[in-house]
């Protein structure tokens, strides 16, 4: 069984890129009313309870991950029915996920322009409907996103194991929902970024359809595999050294949150009086208490390794060496 690390890391990866996809990022405002049932106005004066607009996000994001987790189901199973070719069905599937990166960069078929979107006439009330909207999105948006969506579903078709499609769409619902769930908490400084971001859309463009052509690339070649059988080499080498000095390893994983430690400690210092104006009131960032418990987090467990207590290299090799059924 191959490891899988890279396979999740690349649905991950390809979940934020859906989000902040040419055809998402600019509606963002708008789902994000729509899913908290309040006003785009109070959503930005923030007079809605974050906790009300976390809850009612995460079970939109339940809902579009029952439609892409399907989707995962049926393209792994149609891999599993085809294992006895599945090294032509992989050349077919790379070629076509090549063409969706292209057409992601290029826009040249049409199909993936026509937005059959689900409209909903009221607002959620309560999560059920927050579901049902979310299920919406996930049917009604696959082709705005579906070169992106496509590819994985490729990828979880190339894996065979219906089990490794489940995982792998799951995980793309994360990455495309944990954009959702950090603009939905602090949306009024998310609104700001955005209009910051809005000039290099093209961009993201470019970079999203280099990084699905490189998939199809690996996907027609079988370079996947070749990548996970070298990272769980590399664990199992990881491993070794571990076991072959023990001390030393406990050093190592003290200095690495150390280090973390002392860069966030730096930032959180030069970024200290850094203040944020905004609709007339001046505070400090959202972001200096984050920090501030990242140091501590860190310092903890580089106190913790250095004593033998946490021992972080054996956590990434299990890491690494995590097992696709």
């Amino acid at each position: 069984m191959e490891s899988q690390n890279l396979n999740l890391v690349i649905a991950f990866s390809a979940g934020i890129l859906s989000f902040f996809s040419p055809c998402v990022l600019p509606l963002i405002p708008s789902y994000l009313s729509f899913i908290s049932g309040v006003s785009y106005a109070d959503l930005k004066a923030e007079k809605q309870s974050r906790w009300n607009i976390f809850i009612n996000t995460v079970f939109f994001i339940i809902g579009f991950s029952v439609i892409f987790i399907a989707l995962g189901v049926i393209f792994s199973s149609i891999g599993m029915l085809t294992g006895k070719v599945s090294k032509y069905v992989n050349m077919v599937a790379g070629s076509v996920v090549i063409l969706l990166g292209l057409n992601f960069i290029f826009d040249f078929i049409k199909f993936f322009n026509i937005e059959k979107r689900f409209h909903i006439s009221n607002k959620p009330t309560n999560i059920f409907g927050a579901v049902l909207f979310g299920m919406a999105f996930g049917a009604g948006w696959s082709p705005c996103i579906g070169s992106i969506l496509a590819s994985i579903l490729f990828l979880a078709s190339s894996s065979g194991k219906i089990l490794s499609g489940i995982i792998l769409l799951t995980v793309y619902s994360l990455g495309l929902g944990t954009p959702f769930i950090v603009s939905g908490l602090f949306f009024s400084f998310f609104q700001d970024k955005i209009k910051k971001i809005m000039p290099y859309l093209n961009v993201i463009k470019i970079v999203g359809g280099i990084f699905l052509i490189i998939i199809g690339v690996f996907i027609f070649s079988g370079s996947l595999l070749k990548f996970n059988a070298i990272i769980f080499s590399f664990a199992n080498n990881l491993s070794d050294f571990s076991i072959q000095n023990p001390n030393l390893s406990k050093i190592i994983s003290g200095i690495i949150f150390t280090v973390f430690t002392l860069l966030l400690s730096i930032s959180y210092i030069f970024s200290a009086n850094k203040k944020i104006k905004q609709n007339g009131v001046t505070f400090k960032s959202f972001f200096m208490p984050v920090r501030l418990i990242l140091i501590i987090f860190f310092l903890v467990l580089a106190i913790l390794s250095f004593a033998g207590i946490f021992d972080f290299i054996s956590l990434l090799v299990k890491w690494l060496s995590f097992q696709g059924v």
